[in-house]
């Protein structure tokens, strides 16, 4: 996540970084083979720093989306005891505009979660 956050490298290589994290959370956050599994600590720091990462990264859509992807598998496994709901409403009652795509960008990856379909009779 350092990499994507430093303003001096260029764009595809942040994607690249983003894609490398999406990719592990992926097949880490809880894999079949638990000697893969990410440590408890190295969880708690993603939990605690991805809503502002995807803040950071307003300006760009694509990195956005990448934020989204990873944010929709961590609380496709959490969602029992971690949704950043508080976070999220903290952040849309600061009414900085600038933070509104993000924000809302990370309400569709916790409301994916938990869609579910109607059957009309």
């Amino acid at each position: 996540m350092k990499i994507i956050d430093e303003p001096t490298f260029d764009l595809a290589l942040k994607q690249a970084a983003l894609v490398q994290l999406k990719n592990n959370i992926k097949s880490k956050w809880k894999p079949k083979n638990e000697k893969l599994e990410l440590s408890a600590t190295e969880k708690h720091h993603i939990r605690n720093a991805i809503i502002l990462a995807v803040i950071r990264c307003a300006k760009s859509y694509m990195l956005i989306k990448l934020y989204r992807e990873v944010l929709t598998t961590i609380i496709g496994n959490e969602f029992e005891t971690w949704i950043p709901t508080q976070d999220l409403i903290t952040l849309l009652n600061n009414n900085e505009s600038g933070n509104l795509a993000p924000v809302l960008q990370c309400i569709i990856a916790i409301s994916t979660n938990f869609e579910f379909s109607v059957i009309e009779k």
